[in-house]
């Protein structure tokens, strides 16, 4: 599929029935080389971050020399189930177009997309700047690395409940 828009407003129109792409101008030539390489899948040449059986977050050198985490859906369970709903990278990016529109603080969307074939969810792709030293929200989960940490887990949910209140 090679119908990416370069948009050089920067916003997404994602759509619920049919296959849509997105890419601001200056990553649109840096994920077709990618592409065409097939170095976006897991095995190739960038380090996996997190991974499950039906997605996988790679952290992406692009040929210009941007960092970027590319997530990308390989196996869709249940296609049927995103018929008439936002697939998730899909909301991803109505999120990450909402939350930069109130002036938060969010790695910038480079490009995302989903691929569809007769309404069914067949695959869906999000592409994010690399935003080095955040934490990931899993972090902060019972199990995880900051789940002892209570000061630091009292001021995160201290600046976030201002921007949930939103």
């Amino acid at each position: 599929m090679n119908r990416l828009k370069n948009t050089e407003s920067g916003v997404a129109r994602v759509r619920i029935w049919r296959s849509w792409e997105f890419a601001v101008s200056e990553i649109a030539e840096d994920l077709a080389v990618l592409r065409s390489r097939g170095d976006l899948r897991k095995g190739g040449p960038f380090p996996v971050i997190w991974g499950t059986r039906q997605k996988i977050v790679l952290k992406v050198q692009c040929p210009s020399g941007c960092c970027a985490a590319y997530k990308v859906y390989c196996k869709v369970s249940k296609p049927w189930k995103w018929l008439f709903r936002f697939s998730p990278c899909g909301a991803e990016t109505v999120n990450f177009q909402r939350i930069t529109k109130l002036g938060i603080g969010m790695p910038r969307l480079l490009a995302a997309g989903d691929v569809r074939r007769y309404g069914l969810l067949r695959g869906a792709f999000l592409m994010t700047e690399f935003a080095e030293g955040f934490r990931d929200g899993r972090d902060f989960l019972s199990d995880g690395i900051c789940a002892e940490e209570s000061a630091l887990r009292d001021e995160m949910i201290r600046r976030n409940l201002q921007f949930l209140a939103l």
